[in-house]
This record gives C-alpha cells, sequence and structure tokens, in this order.
C-alpha cells in the first residue's frame, strides 16, 4: 500500500485508538460525502430471487382436464407469508417485491386453457396486499387474526413468472424492535376474459424454497438495519398453519433509514478474486442453443481447468436406462442411487469414487451429501450447492420419453453418462442429446448432439460448490480456450456493528489466509491506483491513507477497533477503509489488498 506515512510498531490498544481519532479529525478535506457510500435500501428473502416450489391455490386446480369445479374456500383471503423482523432503527416502507407465477407460463398457472401453457394468465392484473405485526414473534399466531395489527395496505402487480410483481405502498414506519410480520397476499378479483374456464377471483401462486431441495441456501436474511428469521407460508391466510418442513417465501423489502443513521457499506473489490467455477446461463429463447453438436474438455492443470474445444463425439451407449434411487423410471426430477465409477475422479476441490446422476441435467460429485433436487436451476443455488457437472442444467422430464445411461471403459478408465432424447417439461416433441465423459485423470467432456429449447433457463457450468465465489457468466462457445481461476479468494473489509456514536465496533478483515498480519488503513477515498509497480499486478489502492492498525489474523480473519467518540460534532463524518494482508505466493510482493470500506459515523 503505497502511503507517505512511516508505519510505527503496534502500540498498545489504548494509543492506537487515539492515533486513529486524530487522524479522523485532521484532513476534513478528505472526508467528504462519497457518491459510493449509501446505505441499503432492500434486503431479500433470497437475493437474487431463487426457489425450488411454488404454492397451489386450495380450491383452483386448472390443471385438471376436465376442469374440475374452480372455487376458492369460502372467505378466502390469499396466501400468507410470515417471518419474524429485527430492526436496529425506524425503517420506512414503500414497496415489497414478489415472485409470482401466475402469466400461464405453466399449466398450473392460469394457461389459456386448463392443462395448458401459455399466456398472458394475470400479468398486469392486481390484487391487494396487507401487512400486519404482532409482538415479538409471529409463531402460533398464524391462525389468530386478532392477534395482529394492519399497518398498511399495498396494491401488488402481477408480472412474468421470472420478474418481480411488485406491491407498492403509501410509505409506512416499522419500528425499532423485534416481533412478528405478515404479508397477505389476495386474489385478483377482475376478470379476466382470456381465462373462460372459471370466474375470478383468481388466487396467485407464490414462488417458496425447501431447504431440502437447495442445500446450502440461506433460510435467514439480514443487513445493518434489519433481519428477517422464522420464514413461512401458508396457502391460505389465517386458516391454515405452516407445516412441519419451514417454507421460505421470496420476497424484498424497500426501505429507508433516517438520515443521520450509522452505517458502512462496501465496494470495489480486492485482489485477487479467480474462482474455480465457470458457467453460463441460457435464457428461454427461440434462438438455437449454441451448444449443440459440438463438444468441450476440461483438463485438470494446477487444481484448475483448462477448457477447450475437442472433436469428440458421443459414445454409443450399450446398457440400459438407468433407473432412480428407489428403483423405478427416472420420470421427473428422478435421481440416481450413487453409481461407482470405478476410478477416483479428481476434481477442483475434491475427489470422488462415484456419482449421482439427475433427470435434470446435471450429476452431483458428493453423494454422500444429498439434500432433495431443486429443478430450477439459479446461478446462486449451482454456487452454494454441492460440487457438480452442469452439461444442461434446466427442466428435463423423462415421463414420456427419453432416457439416461451410464456406461463404463475400464480400458479406458473412462465413464459416461448419457441423456438421450430427453424432452424439456411442458415442451411437446423437444429433445436433448448430450453426454458426460469423466476420466481417471481428471478431465472431464461435455459432448452435445441436437438439443432443443426449454421451458426454463438453462445452466452450462462446473463448481466445486459449497459457497463458490461467483466469478461472472462466460460466453463459453465465445471464450473457449480458456483457463478457469485457481480458486484465489480476495480478502474482504467489513464492521462488526454499525459505526454510531459512543460505541467501539470492530473494523473486520475476513477471507485472509490463516494466521496472516497485515494492517486496515482508514483515510478518504481517492480513484483507483493499481498497484503493478509494487509487485502486485491487478491489486487497486483505493484510498489516501492517514492512520495504520496492525492485525494478526485468528483462523482466516482479524480485526481492529473503532473507538467512536460520543461527541455530536462526528455525525455524519464518512471515512474509507482498506486492509492490505500478507499473503505468500500471491504475487511478487506477497500481498494482496481488500475491498475499500466507506464507514458513516451516525446514529
Amino acid at each position: 500500500m503505497k502511503t507517505n506515512h512511516d508505519v510505527a510498531a503496534p502500540r498498545p490498544l489504548a494509543n492506537r485508538r487515539l492515533a486513529l481519532l486524530g487522524a479522523l479529525v485532521l484532513p476534513c478535506s478528505l472526508l467528504q460525502a462519497q457518491s459510493h457510500c449509501a446505505p441499503p435500501t432492500h434486503l431479500a428473502t433470497q437475493e437474487p430471487f431463487q426457489s425450488t416450489h411454488y404454492y397451489s391455490a386450495p380450491g383452483q386446480n386448472n390443471a385438471a382436464t376436465p376442469p374440475i369445479p374452480q372455487n376458492l374456500p369460502a372467505g378466502y383471503r390469499g396466501f400468507l407469508c410470515l417471518l419474524d423482523l429485527t430492526a436496529s432503527v425506524d425503517v420506512t416502507v414503500s414497496q415489497i417485491d414478489f415472485a409470482v407465477i401466475d402469466d400461464g407460463h405453466y399449466r398450473y398457472t392460469w394457461g389459456p386453457a386448463p392443462g395448458q401453457s401459455g399466456g398472458p394468465g394475470l400479468i398486469g392484473q392486481n390484487a391487494v396486499v396487507n401487512v400486519y405485526t404482532t409482538p415479538t414473534s409471529w409463531v402460533g399466531q398464524s391462525q389468530t387474526p386478532s392477534a395482529w395489527t394492519l399497518v398498511s395496505t399495498g396494491t401488488l402487480t402481477v408480472a412474468a413468472h421470472d420478474q418481480r410483481s411488485p406491491a407498492v405502498f403509501p410509505p409506512f414506519v416499522l419500528p425499532a424492535g423485534t416481533y412478528g410480520l405478515a404479508f397477505e397476499v389476495g386474489p385478483v378479483t377482475a376478470v379476466v376474459p382470456a381465462i373462460t374456464y372459471m370466474a375470478p377471483p383468481y388466487a396467485l401462486h407464490p414462488f417458496l424454497l425447501v431447504g431440502s431441495f437447495l442445500p446450502g441456501a440461506p433460510l435467514t436474511a439480514g443487513d445493518q438495519f434489519l433481519s428477517f428469521a422464522r420464514e413461512d407460508i401458508v396457502s391460505q391466510a389465517f386458516v391454515n398453519a405452516p407445516g412441519p418442513a419451514p417454507k421460505n417465501p421470496i420476497f424484498d423489502l424497500h426501505y429507508t433509514v433516517g438520515a443521520n443513521s450509522a452505517y458502512s457499506t462496501r465496494y470495489g473489490a480486492g485482489c485477487y478474486d479467480r474462482p474455480k467455477a465457470f458457467y453460463e446461463v441460457f435464457p428461454v429463447s427461440p434462438a438455437p442453443f449454441d451448444l449443440s453438436n459440438s463438444a468441450f474438455r476440461m483438463s485438470p492443470s494446477n487444481g484448475n481447468y483448462t477448457v477447450a474445444s475437442t472433436n469428440s463425439a458421443i459414445v454409443a451407449s450399450t446398457t440400459p436406462a438407468l433407473l432412480n434411487s428407489a428403483g423405478g423410471p427416472m420420470g421427473d426430477n428422478g435421481r440416481t442411487a450413487a453409481l461407482p465409477l470405478g476410478f477416483t475422479f479428481p476434481y477442483p476441490g475434491g475427489s470422488t469414487t462415484s456419482i449421482v446422476v439427475c433427470s435434470d441435467g446435471i450429476a452431483l460429485l458428493d453423494p454422500a451429501l444429498m439434500g432433495n433436487l431443486n429443478f430450477l436451476p439459479s446461478v446462486r443455488s449451482f454456487l452454494m450447492g454441492q460440487p457438480m457437472l452442469a452439461p444442461l442444467s434446466t427442466d428435463l422430464d423423462l415421463r414420456v420419453s427419453g432416457s439416461i445411461h451410464f456406461d463404463l471403459d475400464p480400458s479406458a478408465q473412462a465413464a459416461y453418462v448419457t441423456w438421450l432424447n430427453v424432452p424439456a417439461w411442458d415442451i411437446l416433441g423437444s429433445s436433448n442429446t448430450f453426454q458426460i465423459a469423466l476420466f481417471a485423470n481428471g478431465a472431464v467432456e461435455y459432448r452435445y448432439g441436437a438439443c432443443g429449447t426449454a421451458k426454463e433457463p438453462t445452466l452450462v457450468g462446473m463448481t466445486p460448490g459449497w459457497s463458490a465465489h461467483d466469478p461472472g457468466m462466460t460466453d463459453i462457445s465465445a471464450a473457449l480456450p480458456f483457463t478457469a481461476g485457481d480458486g484465489a479468494v480476495p480478502p474482504f473489509l467489513t464492521m462488526s456493528a454499525r459505526p454510531v456514536l459512543g460505541t467501539t465496533p470492530d473494523v473486520v478483515v475476513g477471507d485472509t489466509p490463516v494466521g496472516a498480519a497485515g494492517g486496515v488503513f482508514l483515510g478518504g477515498p481517492i480513484g483507483p491506483l493499481e498497484l503493478g509497480f509494487l509487485g502486485m499486478p491487478g491489486c487497486l489502492q483505493q484510498i489516501t491513507p492517514l492512520t495504520f492498525q496492525f492485525f494478526l489474523a485468528t483462523g482466516t480473519t482479524g480485526s481492529v477497533p473503532l473507538a467512536i467518540p460520543g461527541n455530536p460534532v462526528f455525525l455524519g463524518m464518512q471515512i474509507t477503509g482498506q486492509a492490505v494482508v500478507v499473503s505468500p505466493g500471491s504475487n511478487a510482493a506477497g500481498g494482496t489488498v481488500s475491498n475499500p470500506l466507506c464507514i458513516r459515523i451516525g446514529l
């Protein structure tokens, strides 16, 4: 880190705090408001939105053919999202985004006829959303309407299933404290002429997340001002009780805080961020899948993969179709029992002697740690779940046609998984043929025949899983050949608590090498200065340092205290922090830097 200030040996804690205070009060010109220093403005249960299921409404089953009576229960008020909320300050709410699937995209959700898919369904229609609170917690109160207080009513506008449906409210305040919160989302009551097989009201179908179908996904959410806990959802507001397995609702609460609120904001990036995962997401589109009738090979190289085109053809299977783990047909959303490879297969981050094959175009590399399966692929679930090979992760369905095969070639020390003429879910006549080839030396090939359109986005890639860092999307066909990352992770800088007047929170450095030494610089922001001239290429200095505090990491985390006086003169002051970490072997200088952190002192 370039600085004109000498770095003294570490001093006693009290003196270090005084040194920091002196730095804060001197160069006020460096401590002015920063455009990138803004507080959080929203908190989502899943960010970005991801889900595993949607909820059907009681008494409405428009998938039936011929139609059955489509009557909602008497007094039906809508579905109910439940959570316990803790707010550290008063927050003002003006919008809540929901995820609903009522655009006719699926044959269950307002298609043109029972059992058919196709829009526009309920797109553009409105529904009433009521917000309620109850003291302490919603637990035990979900069937007791009298326990709740109505705090606001808004209007939801139905959007397409892959977009957010906003509910807009007159601004209302959620006070500081802990209490139960409920969002009651009513049905659409207007007549929709295109829906000829029943009369309104039309219940909405919320997306939700069942944790067992997405191991590793967070089931709570929080930021500096708000936290969500005990999230659940019921299909009939204030009538049904939640089931034994929590079903997490998918929503995003937009809020603002008072002008004098204390907060910190991470921005920019540290060095180096080279994730081992890589992927491409193909949106639902009439355009051809650009990997059809091609193949690429992932060759191990120093713990990661070199990825290049290959002329390898799909090896014809000589084995019967695979069965699911219960011994039946693979069907829709099926998975096999563990399939022995006959060799140890090394991959970035681990090794395995068996795999689990899933009907939805993936192979899992850690059969001992299986959850249920998420048939709706998302980047977040791809990175957070277990190690995975994903040649064509999308919603496939073998109930009508297609098969999956597993072949071993002991002489070549190879194993092949072949999806043969497998249709996409809900697209009659579609067909996808592709293959994974695994080799004992750790190489993998994805081989594609003809692959058609899908009902859902398609993800192609490889991940070591378990909260793998996101490398950003790669256009695989355009990027070939390329080298995946070596797994380097940059240190990050954050705070243990909000920087409130009269408190002493810690400035925390995370993702350091085990036991690493380093220091936290505090000062004012500057434009990025590339540090290649110091032997740290790709690292950026983004502050003008005014003071320095040494740390020695415990495990992979280090911290330094930030003593904030209680004097109101410091209210609204903004300072910037950045850490430098000793990281032998990372570059010629043996050091890395963190992201910058804006710290705004307040109440």
